[in-house]
């Protein structure tokens, strides 16, 4: 039985080390922490300074009166991550040496002294939280996630713009733009009207006639009406004459022998009725 030789990877070892990928550096995963929950969370891609503060222009805007208006809370040396806090923030940190807090870490000989507070060095596998008053600020090393892809229209939308033209609506559209160009150019320019000169104004005339504004009427001025009289009294009439109505004219008299007069019959004598005995006692 034979063994490879120690000095000499084995063919495993170099399928191995043909599928390993290249790693890339860790970037800062930061998440923002008001009261309990997390507002904000954002992933350092690009490997540069951090700054809070409550300006806009910072990586993230805190309310707080404890910091300037941009405060540079993780900066870049010599392609390195380094923390940054001031004598009011507290919190933790983990390294590979233990979890401290930052009092502690104030009094590491490797924490360097600023003129805004304290500066010590992070590595890749470094992780903590910072809190300064109602904010917390909770950081850690983690690989970059993939890019995410720029969105992109659907293959059917990103044809080519020839393929998409209705070159039926295109040939009718400009055959009519072409004729009605034509048209107003042969209005404009050749074609001529014959004018009869007995109907035709000169410009001169023309002028005149324009510009001549109509008379304008002059309003008669308003007669005053009279002012209106008092009232007469009632005059009584006068009282009128009586006069008698004519008689009626009289028939005028037959023409001829005048009509006898009616007779009356003779009266009927009438019989005395004979006298009545009176007693006498």
């Amino acid at each position: 039985m034979t063994h490879p030789h120690p000095a000499r990877p084995g063919a495993m070892t170099h399928a191995m080390n043909a599928t390993r990928l290249p790693t890339a550096p860790k970037v800062l995963r930061i998440g923002v922490m008001q009261g309990t929950r997390i507002s904000e969370e954002r992933i350092v891609r690009d490997r540069s300074a951090v700054t809070v503060g409550a300006t806009e222009r910072n990586t993230f805007t805190v309310p707080s009166g404890e910091l300037p208006p941009s405060f540079e809370l993780f900066s870049i040396e010599t392609d390195r991550y380094s923390l940054n806090f001031t004598d009011a923030m507290e919190g933790q940190l983990a390294t590979p040496g233990g979890i401290r807090t930052l009092a502690q870490v104030r009094r590491d000989p490797s924490a360097q002294r600023t003129s805004f507070g304290h500066r010590v060095a992070l590595d890749e596998s470094a992780r903590g939280k910072i809190r300064l008053g109602a904010v917390t600020f909770l950081f850690q090393f983690v690989a970059a996630p993939p890019a995410m892809p720029r969105p992109q229209l659907p293959a059917a939308l990103r044809s080519h713009w020839v393929k998409n033209v209705d070159w039926t609506y295109n040939s009718c559209f400009s055959a009519f733009l072409v004729l009605a160009v034509a048209s107003v150019a042969y209005v404009e320019y050749a074609y001529d009207p014959i004018v009869d000169d007995a109907l035709a104004l000169d410009d001169a005339r023309l002028v005149r006639l324009l510009a001549t504004p109509p008379p304008v009427a002059e309003p008669e001025p308003a007669r005053r009406s009279p002012p209106p009289r008092p009232p007469r009294p009632p005059t009584p009439a006068p009282p009128r004459p009586h006069r008698p109505r004519p008689a009626a004219p009289l028939p005028a008299p037959p023409i001829g022998p005048a009509p006898a007069p009616p007779t009356r019959p003779a009266a009927s004598p009438t019989p005395t009725p004979p006298p009545t005995a009176r007693s006498t006692r």
